[in-house]
């Protein structure tokens, strides 16, 4: 085990003796790292299912994490280490030093960090700290909150909030992380209200309950802030980060969850993002969906997309076309309904979604069991999308023959 570790700076060769945590960390870190890569190929592999958006990076998501006591006088041989890296590192701040000149080597250390996750303890301590008044302030990306562990009283809790209102009035945090916190999400509503371009992050369960808290008349104001928060997205899947460890059951969405999703939508008087994957609505509650589809961007699972299309077909001439527009626009171009049973019924709803969408780049209808008699009823409209797949369908020459015709003659398809 190394004892030391030897730092080249401003031409000499300083021996820095400090404990071993600091390289066995790093050791560590890059064994749970692999660890991490061989389940997530697996769990990648178990994760093909229809519902499922587009990844992000897995680089991204296994970000390194350093962790580092700073209570052992070793902030100043931390800044060193974090200057000779090429890119910013995250860090989980496990303690904090009291001296003060401790805390001015530490605050240093932030312009070399993407992101600082600490638990709401550190937090009151940190703040506590005098030098954080009387420096200039301080940038981070990303500001990671988490529960200490114990039950909080009321009166931690309050102390927690204030020290965290401290904290965003002298640093410039872009990005507030709630989605290991559990602080109750009434008393969150104050920071809807922080001075800056804060974004925050929040899981989709606390998501729910704050757009509850914003419901109440007298903060009905609160909905519009919290989606500017939110950058205008409203994310109930469970994919938002690909952790072995989260919480993926599903969520159900009451008739009651969804009115109060939708009024917030209603209010923010400017298009909002809304992912609906691998969460159940009830039917209710699907059908609240279409007086606000117009002004969203949808991403949902093809169980809600063929819901949606059943209700397409409802109610008089007027409405069945109102509804369809507002459904093609919501669907951003996209269309996805692959390796799904469709009756004749939907698939009517879905003819009358095609005549009135606009911009529609891809249609994927594979693995259907699609017959002659859908693709009549679709061959009017498929002039339309860019990128057409009927593969693996029931389809005989006669009909190949009528969609060779309509490439042929529209040339703004791409693939078929």
């Amino acid at each position: 085990p190394l004892d030391f570790m030897e730092i080249k700076h401003f031409g000499f060769i300083e021996q820095v003796t400090f404990a071993n945590d600091l390289i066995n960390n790093l050791v560590n870190q890059v064994k749970q790292l692999q660890n991490q890569v061989t389940s997530m190929e697996v769990k990648l592999e178990r994760r093909k299912t229809e519902d499922e958006p587009p990844r992000k990076c897995l680089r991204t998501q296994l970000e390194e994490v350093w962790s580092i006591d700073l209570s052992r006088r070793k902030a100043s041989v931390f800044l060193e280490v974090l200057r000779l890296q090429t890119t910013k590192k995250a860090v989980k701040l496990r303690d904090y030093p009291d001296e003060e000149s401790e805390v001015r080597s530490f605050l240093q250390c932030l312009s070399y960090t993407s992101q600082l996750k600490l638990c709401s303890d550190v937090l009151v301590r940190m703040t506590q700290a005098k030098a954080l008044m009387f420096r200039p302030p301080v940038i981070l990306d990303e500001l990671f909150l988490t529960d200490s562990g114990a039950q909080q009283p009321d009166r931690t809790t309050s102390i927690i909030l204030s020290s965290l209102h401290f904290l965003l009035r002298h640093w410039n945090v872009q990005c507030l992380n709630l989605t290991e916190s559990k602080i109750v999400a009434r008393s969150l509503v104050d920071l809807l209200y922080h001075q800056g371009s804060l974004t925050i992050r929040v899981d989709r369960r606390f998501l729910l309950r704050l757009l509850h808290c914003c419901d109440v008349r007298e903060l009905h104001q609160d909905a519009a802030v919290l989606l500017s928060a939110l950058h205008h997205k409203l994310d109930f899947s469970s994919y938002d980060a690909l952790d072995l460890t989260a919480d993926t059951t599903s969520l159900y969405l009451s008739s009651q969850d969804c009115r109060v999703v939708f009024t917030a939508i209603h209010r923010a008087h400017t298009p909002v993002q809304v992912t609906l994957q691998d969460c159940e609505i009830e039917d209710r509650g699907v059908e609240l969906l279409f007086p606000v589809l117009h002004t969203v961007s949808l991403r949902c699972s093809k169980a809600l997309l063929l819901h949606l299309l059943d209700l397409v077909d409802v109610g008089t001439e007027t409405e069945r076309v109102r509804r369809a527009v507002a459904l093609s626009r919501a669907l951003s171009g996209e269309m996805d309904l692959s390796e799904t049973r469709l009756n004749l019924q939907t698939f009517k709803s879905l003819a009358l979604v095609l005549e009135y969408s606009e911009g529609l780049s891809e249609l994927d209808l594979s693995h259907c069991q699609l017959t002659d008699q859908h693709v009549e009823l679709l061959l009017p409209h498929l002039h339309k999308p860019r990128v057409i797949d009927l593969s693996h369908n029931l389809i005989t020459d006669a009909s190949a023959r009528s969609l060779y015709h309509i490439v042929s003659v529209n040339s703004h398809i791409q693939t078929v």
